[in-house]
């Protein structure tokens, strides 16, 4: 039997056995490997007995044994999970615990021992000492709170409050906890765990505090650029005013017209900062509405009865710095339209646009008035640059200064298609302005005014590109970008 006995068990057998031949021992029990005759080993638990005769000699010996191979794994693996699941207790900080509700004596892992500060060697078994001596005073409402809820309540019960250790120290503690009942219902114990989240609870607060701070400083700021805009806007409505009382003692009309020129233009701009200050978003400015308000004081400094505003744009918000100059933009040539679009009384309307701009559309359409038979108004304006030059659009090109004021100079070469094509387009960017009556077509007459140098400079500031048309009046394009 001694050759199946494993190599670095045999010592060890031979020891035991001995001690059962040579009386010192009647029975033993022998946990050992044995071959296998394919050479690998199985674990066996082995009872021995000696056998006496009628004198009391022992004459033999008594054996069995058990395969327990499976056992032994079974132990092997679950001591091995035992250890790295107090090696994960450790390291997230989390001791578990079990408290007997009949003896209140609580029976709790190394780990609990370490976040309580607790020696485990002098630890007497006090729940209270433990559990609820260090809660701290503001926190204790609540702990007890849960602890009353946890044996009501058959699902886990849960609680966050700061304890003291025992060496004085502060700690953020999360504990759950569950009662386990009888088969009649009755609470026997609560099973829990504890964990110590002191750090990250601490860096919660921080961030938390971080971002009042932050949301502090943001409302502060707002509220200051929310004074700064409605003092611009006072100031600016101030000058205004000023120059509406200058312009009613001023007789002659050319200087009277210069004052409105520039009382329009100082509303327009006060517009932008009274929307801004009136929005909840003090980035963006709400174009329609701010167009809205501009038309409706155009209409009070320049009022004609025969003339009819509208307005053609969806909800669009712009920054800041867009919406000044192209509300400038508009005021001129709004204003532009009003004064000379529409002589002796006539009656007309004076459209204003905006939109977005998708990808190529219209250029497309653009394209097939280049290559078809001339209709619409692109067709026409082929029509004038192939021609003699003589119609609106041919004494437009004439005027027109190369690279200057933010619009695509037109060369009569024969690329006359594609130059065309540039600039029927009118865009350039994500949107496109339009301006537009159906008055008596643009007539420049010698050097622009002031309104139309402030135009093309207000389009090179924006870097867009500006267009003009006459084709039932005059049209006025600028495109864009965002």
């Amino acid at each position: 039997i001694w050759k199946f006995i494993h190599n670095d068990d045999d010592k060890r057998v031979k020891e035991v056995m001995n001690q059962l031949i040579g009386g010192k021992s009647k029975s033993t029990v022998i946990v050992n490997r044995n071959y296998r005759k394919d050479g690998g080993f199985v674990t066996c638990e082995w009872y021995n007995t000696a056998l006496a005769d009628s004198d009391g000699n022992r004459v033999s010996f008594f054996s069995q044994a058990h395969d327990i191979s499976g056992r032994i794994h079974a132990e092997e693996a679950l001591r091995k999970s035992q250890e790295r699941l107090a090696l994960a207790h450790r390291l997230a900080r989390i001791g578990d615990w079990e408290l007997d509700i009949a003896t209140m004596k609580p029976d709790l892992s190394d780990e609990v021992f370490s976040i309580f500060g607790v020696n485990r060697e002098t630890f007497d078994g006090d729940y209270e000492q433990v559990f609820l001596g260090g809660v701290h005073p503001d926190d204790r409402k609540s702990v007890e709170e849960a602890r009353m809820r946890v044996l009501e309540s058959d699902k886990p019960v849960e609680v966050i409050h700061r304890h003291f250790r025992t060496d004085g120290e502060i700690r953020y503690l999360h504990q759950f906890g569950e009662t386990v009942r009888d088969e009649k219902g009755h609470p026997v114990k609560v099973v829990g765990t504890v964990q110590d989240v002191t750090e990250i609870t601490v860096a919660r607060q921080s961030l938390q505090k971080n971002d009042q701070l932050i949301a502090n400083s943001l409302r502060e700021k707002q509220v200051m650029l929310e004074e700064i805009h409605h003092r611009v806007k006072n100031n600016m409505q101030l000058i205004s005013s000023l120059m509406q009382l200058q312009a009613m003692k001023v007789s002659d009309e050319s200087v009277k017209t210069l004052f409105d020129d520039s009382h329009s233009r100082i509303l327009s701009m006060a517009l932008v900062h009274e929307n801004l200050y009136e929005a909840e978003d003090m980035a963006s400015v709400d174009f329609r509405d701010y167009l809205e308000k501009l038309i409706s004081n155009l209409r009070n400094v320049y009022p004609n009865e025969g003339v009819t505003i509208r307005l053609e744009t969806g909800d669009i918000s712009l920054a800041i710095g867009l919406a000044i100059p192209l509300g400038l933009i508009v005021n001129e040539l709004v204003t532009n339209a009003m004064r000379h679009a529409f002589p002796d009384g006539r009656e007309g309307t004076i459209t204003v646009g905006l939109r977005r701009v998708e990808g190529d559309g219209g250029k497309e359409k653009v394209q097939n008035e280049v290559e078809g038979d001339g209709d619409g108004p692109v067709g026409e304006f082929l029509d004038e640059i192939k021609g003699d030059g003589d119609g609106p659009v041919g004494e437009f090109l004439d005027e027109i200064k190369d690279g200057e004021r933010g619009e695509k100079s037109v060369n009569l070469t024969d690329n006359d298609k594609n130059t065309a094509q540039t600039k029927a387009s009118g865009r350039v960017g994500q949107f496109e302005l339009v301006v537009q009556d159906n008055g008596i077509g643009y007539r420049r007459r010698g050097k622009d005014g002031l309104g139309l140098e402030l135009v093309h400079g207000l389009v090179r500031q924006i870097k867009g590109e500006i267009v003009f048309r006459n084709r039932k009046g005059t049209r006025v394009e600028v495109g864009f970008g965002a």
